[in-house]
């Protein structure tokens, strides 16, 4: 899925790493973290037991350094004091021979990511949380029931960013959501995605924010990142 979400307008899915994310590869590492500790392991005995390179080959970056957070946010594992760590329940189900399918786990992951993520630095546990993959999991389902059996990855982050979605809306105030969202769409181009988000970066970092207060001031964000590229914005970043 690639970078959906670090800053709160990127989800962060370990860009680069997809491959670690595949069902059987998973069940492989959550097997060795039953039989050693992931965060102690080498990385030759990890990478010659799954037969992925865990890069870099480098001792001082042993692979929890590297990739402890994707072992997190597969919840495969989870940090014990200050040096070791434990597989969780998802991990242990995931180590045993047919405890459980991949449609179980995908199910899972969705209703218990939440943004912000413990497994990421932005975690607070004061925080209102959100469901990304919950919302990505029911838009693409009522898209294809709409006729549209494909949906872009740059249309479900935008969506998901101007829904103001939480996880525990009904199914009828989630079709209200979806309605006002392929009213509001608007395509972009992989580089006019890119430009948008970094406005949006710099609007919330200037302002000392991790998230827009609502769908509405993610809107009128938008609009004027539009009016500042046509030279008639407000320059709404640095207020």
């Amino acid at each position: 899925m690639g970078e959906i979400l670090s800053t709160p307008l990127a989800w962060n899915w370990e860009q680069g790493r997809l491959e670690y994310f595949q069902f059987d590869e998973l069940r492989k590492i959550a097997r060795f973290g039953a039989e050693h500790d992931l965060r102690a392991a080498s990385r030759r005995d990890l990478a010659g037991a799954i037969g992925l390179p865990f890069l870099p080959d480098d001792d001082a970056y042993p692979p929890w350094r590297n990739y402890g957070r994707l072992f997190q946010i597969a919840m495969i594992a989870t940090p014990r004091g200050r040096s070791e760590s434990r597989l969780t329940s998802v991990g242990e189900l995931l180590a045993g021979d047919g405890q459980v399918t991949t449609d179980e786990y995908l199910h899972f992951l969705a209703q218990a990511t939440t943004q912000p993520s413990p497994a990421l630095s932005a975690w607070n546990h004061t925080a209102r949380l959100r469901y990304p993959l919950l919302f990505v999991l029911r838009f693409i389902l009522a898209r294809a029931t709409q006729g549209h059996p494909v949906t872009d990855v740059a249309g479900v982050v935008n969506s998901y960013m101007l829904s103001g979605f939480r996880g525990d809306e009904s199914q009828e105030d989630f079709l209200e959501i979806l309605d006002t969202l392929l009213a509001d769409l608007v395509a972009n181009c992989p580089s006019c995605h890119r430009a948008v988000h970094r406005y949006y970066d710099r609007y919330l970092t200037r302002n000392s924010r991790v998230d827009f207060a609502d769908a509405s001031e993610a809107r009128w964000v938008y609009s004027d990142a539009k009016r500042e590229y046509d030279g008639t914005g407000n320059g709404a970043w640095r207020a």
